[in-house]
């Protein structure tokens, strides 16, 4: 990996090692010594890694970039895994599925069993096994679909969708197959360059939709809404129906108005959907809470059942019908409204029997 960075910041290599607090006499050192800018690079960066900076060295990397203005190399090294994300994720790992974790992350038994010396607490092992993976991969790899596949073959379903923002393997296969031929239409809409088109146009064709969306997603920041943004790409490029499909008729502008009628209540909507008190108590604070909580939860739905009648049965459960029936189908209202209908004539049937005195019925 070293070497592809080395590539992409040798113009900029003192600007990047002061943002990774390398000090004047280090790099004046590596200056006197070595004499092509590409070796200094190389040489500052290694005496970067020797430092004690803690297990995430990618996100420091990546945050220099950044200050560099070096942004899609910043993306493209954290690929939306950030320190915040690898936090949760080690703080949801148990002593039970930390060995097999680090098996799926090819990890050997040696490895392992260091790690348990190093490290008793099963966060901090977690964290460092995740720090250590990640540094492990080459520039090209892509980590997003390496650790949720880790983390599918664990049974973590929920952590396997924080990583991929709902956009997991199977999603990502199968809309590839339906976009066919309409992918460089849709890689222009989703903002990759012409460059990026050639490079992709080199692997086999039927190859090619797949690639683009892995390589789409990858560059993409943490707090992109990446279901939203390729939602918007797939319409934008003449394919509204795999745009409803993929958001499974959840769409920004239901999600907008819903956030607006729920106000104040979106915390016991996000109850109903699932969210934890801690979960609930992490997303910021502001008149954007509810929006974000939603698309947060149609990130984590898994698609394998109805994520639109979910959210039509979590408002109902807080009590909020009213906005669940804007959204519900003509033919889904009827039934409710016959179930109800029923309902309420077996009710009334009941108090009869109660009225009418024993034996006269």
């Amino acid at each position: 990996m070293m070497k592809e960075v080395t590539n992409a910041i040798y113009r900029d290599w003192r600007t990047i090692a002061f943002h990774l607090y390398l000090t004047n006499e280090e790099l004046d050192h590596i200056d006197r010594k070595f004499f092509s800018e590409k070796d200094k690079t190389e040489q500052m960066l290694k005496t970067w890694l020797k430092q004690k900076t803690g297990f995430d060295k990618i996100s420091k990397l990546a945050g220099a970039c950044r200050a560099c203005n070096l942004n899609n190399l910043a993306s493209e090294l954290e690929q939306g895994l950030n320190e915040e994300l690898l936090l949760k994720i080690s703080e949801e790992i148990t002593e039970g599925k930390c060995r097999p974790l680090g098996f799926n992350l090819d990890f050997s038994d040696a490895e392992l069993d260091w790690m348990e010396t190093s490290e008793p607490n099963v966060l901090p092992r977690v964290r460092m096994m995740l720090g250590t993976w990640r540094m492990a991969q080459s520039y090209n790899s892509d980590k997003i679909t390496l650790l949720s596949r880790a983390l599918h073959n664990c049974g973590l379903r929920r952590l396997e969708l924080k990583v991929t923002r709902g956009l997991d393997d199977e999603i990502l296969s199968s809309f590839a197959i339906r976009i066919d031929t309409s992918w460089k239409i849709l890689a222009q809409n989703l903002g990759l360059s012409l460059n990026d088109v050639v490079h992709l146009e080199k692997f086999p064709w039927e190859k090619q939709p797949y690639q683009m969306l892995l390589l789409w997603r990858k560059r993409q920041h943490r707090s992109v809404d990446v279901l939203g943004a390729l939602c918007k790409g797939l319409k934008k490029s003449g394919l509204p129906d795999l745009a409803s499909d993929l958001v499974q008729g959840v769409t920004d502008e239901m999600l907008i108005n819903i956030a607006s009628s729920v106000g104040d209540r979106w915390k016991a909507l996000g109850e109903c959907l699932g969210f934890s008190n801690a979960e609930l108590k992490a997303i910021p604070g502001g008149s954007d809470s509810g929006l974000t909580m939603l698309k947060l939860w149609r990130e984590l739905h898994d698609y394998s059942s109805d994520r639109l009648e979910k959210l039509l049965k979590a408002l109902e459960k807080c009590g909020l019908d009213n906005i669940a029936n804007v959204y519900r189908k003509p033919e889904l209202k009827e039934s409710q409204e016959q179930k109800r209908s029923l309902s309420d004539v077996s009710d009334d049937l009941l108090v009869y029997k109660e009225l009418i005195p024993k034996g006269k019925y």
